[in-house]
């Protein structure tokens, strides 16, 4: 095996990769497109304002750089996407975000509190708190996976996650 064909099949920790959850390039783009769009409108309407306290021209202006920084977030965060090992789920860029020992319970029903077209991860102890927009956030023990996700992608590997940790 090549160093890369070893690369794209080993996971963080020299484990061998079950599942990656990517977002498609359509979606990404639609997104960004959206918030983008959302900040420079924010921006425009605080310029062409006229009569209006300055503390409403300096709310727009905060909230349309919001917008953008944001934008600028989630184009970082969803360049990459999540791996799933034997041992734990991963961001691609290196960070592991649950081992699977730590797995309590998943929620994927429709009245779940969830992130759309995701599931959402209870863990055993709170790992700190993490935030990639459109692809997942950890906040004390429960971490959300989805937002711009493909629905069936993470439909699967949810399914994966239940096989590895179900007591055989």
């Amino acid at each position: 095996m090549t160093q890369v064909e070893t690369e794209m099949t080993m996971g963080p920790g020299n484990s061998e990769v079950l599942m990656e959850l990517r977002v498609s390039g359509a979606r990404r783009g639609f997104a960004l497109c959206v918030i983008i769009s959302l900040g420079i409108l924010l921006l425009w309407n605080a310029s062409i304002v006229t009569g209006a306290p300055v503390a409403l021209k300096l709310f727009l202006v905060a909230m349309g750089l919001g917008a953008i920084s944001l934008a600028e977030k989630m184009r970082r965060s969803t360049r990459g996407g999540l791996i799933l090992t034997q041992e734990a789920l991963w961001d691609t860029n290196g960070t592991c975000l649950i081992r699977m020992e730590d797995v309590v319970s998943l929620e994927r029903g429709v009245f779940a509190f969830k992130p759309s077209n995701g599931f959402m991860i209870t863990g055993r102890a709170a790992s700190g708190n993490l935030w990639a927009p459109g692809l997942y956030w950890r906040v004390g023990k429960r971490i959300g996976i989805g937002g711009i996700t493909n629905v069936r992608d993470a439909k699967s590997m949810v399914e994966v996650i239940v096989a590895l940790t179900t007591p055989q």
